[in-house]
Order: C-alpha cells, then sequence, then structure tokens
C-alpha cells in the first residue's frame, strides 16, 4: 500500500492539482464499474445468475423498409456483445419459430413455449437516422427507443408465467462532437459505425462497464 501511495503522489506531481482526486483515486482503487441498468432495477447481475436470456429487437415497418435490416444488426452485434461479458444469451435465431407463427414479438409465447429461457429482453428501436438533422451532407447517427425485460416464472402446477420486471429508455447520438462529413466515409461505413455505436450502449443496459470506457464514448 505505501508503493502505491508513493506511486500515485508521484503521478499527482506531474499532474497538477485539476485531476488530483481522479488520479489518486485510479490508482489505489482501481478503474470503478458502472453497473448495468438492468442491475439497478433488479439487483441481479446477468453474468453472475448464469440464467438464460433471449434478446429480441424489433423496428417499426417505415425503419425496416429504409434500413433493411437494421433491428437484425443491431441484434447480433448486442448478442455478441453480451457474450463476451459471459452472459448466457441465445444465438440470434432463438425464437425466430415462435415469433412467425404468432406473426409478432410475444413475451408471454415465448415465455410459455421456451422452457430453457428465464429471461427475455425486447429492443425496440422505435427510430434511427444516419444524416445531421436539416442537412445530408453530413452524417450524424441517432436512435431512440425502449427495452422491455420479462422474467419467467415456474409455477407450482408446472406453469410457466412471464412478469416485466425491467423498462428502460435509450437514447443514443454518434459521434457525440462534430457530425461527419459524407464525402469522406463511404455510407455503408459510417452505418456499420452507427449500428456499433448503438450496440455498445445498449450493452450497458445488461452488463458492467468500466466507467472510463463509459465516458470515452
Amino acid at each position: 500500500m505505501c508503493g502505491l501511495m508513493l506511486f500515485a503522489a508521484c503521478l499527482l506531481m506531474q499532474a497538477g492539482c485539476v485531476n488530483v482526486l481522479a488520479i489518486a483515486s485510479k490508482v489505489i482503487l482501481g478503474d470503478p464499474m458502472q453497473p448495468s441498468a438492468f442491475e439497478l432495477a433488479t439487483g441481479e447481475k446477468l453474468a453472475k445468475s448464469g440464467k438464460t436470456v433471449l434478446l429480441y429487437c424489433s423496428a417499426p415497418p417505415l425503419l425496416v423498409d429504409e434500413f433493411g435490416s437494421i433491428s437484425s444488426d443491431v441484434q447480433e452485434e448486442l448478442i455478441q456483445r453480451m457474450k463476451r461479458h459471459k452472459i448466457n444469451v441465445l444465438p440470434p435465431d432463438a425464437g425466430t419459430d415462435v415469433i412467425d407463427r404468432i406473426g409478432r414479438f410475444d413475451a408471454h409465447a415465448l415465455g410459455r413455449e421456451m422452457k430453457g429461457v428465464d429471461y427475455i429482453m425486447h429492443v425496440q428501436l422505435e427510430d434511427f437516422t444516419i444524416y445531421e438533422q436539416g442537412s445530408t451532407d453530413f452524417y450524424r447517427c441517432r436512435s431512440k427507443g425502449k427495452i422491455t425485460g420479462y422474467e419467467v416464472r415456474s409455477e407450482g402446477d408446472g406453469a410457466r408465467m412471464v412478469v416485466e420486471v425491467f423498462e428502460h429508455n435509450f437514447n443514443t447520438q454518434y459521434p457525440s462532437a462534430h457530425p461527419v462529413p459524407v464525402d469522406q466515409t463511404p455510407k455503408t461505413v459510417f452505418m456499420r459505425r452507427g449500428v456499433d455505436f448503438v450496440a455498445d450502449s445498449l450493452g450497458t443496459s445488461f452488463y458492467e462497464v468500466f466507467m472510463a470506457d463509459l465516458y470515452a464514448r
């Protein structure tokens, strides 16, 4: 501990007074973590629970007409991130047979028919744009929507009950500073970056992240 304090003091002398507390806390205590929105709402860490999660992302017809596979792109990227953070999440095609047969997302039907699922997460992408407001000369990706989480509970008679336990609104913007001129980046490349940013932002709803990474985005 004495060595750490000495190291911290050296850093503080070099950095000046502005970042004294931030540098000292990081050196001594380490980079703090931001709990997920789900953990803050329910008290449960998905990564440590070992429970199985079904994630489904949907978008309104207007967004599908304009951006095609935007909902499935976000869903696949988010599932990859959840897996990297040790969450037991099902593959992107899980539950599609039930949804296709019903013709819409139905958490209660999914919970009844998919016996191994403990949580169902529905990401509703309500809006998604890639151009700066009022201009087609600059890119800026904005998205907004809602995440609804359901817990699947087993009853004493073997029946399964689906209960809403989580709701979280999201509103993202990339880049946060200056928009990107369209003549500097191909549209497909910017779209990919926008989807990645949305997936990163949504991921914080399900797993904890370093505070430094959170504010660096």
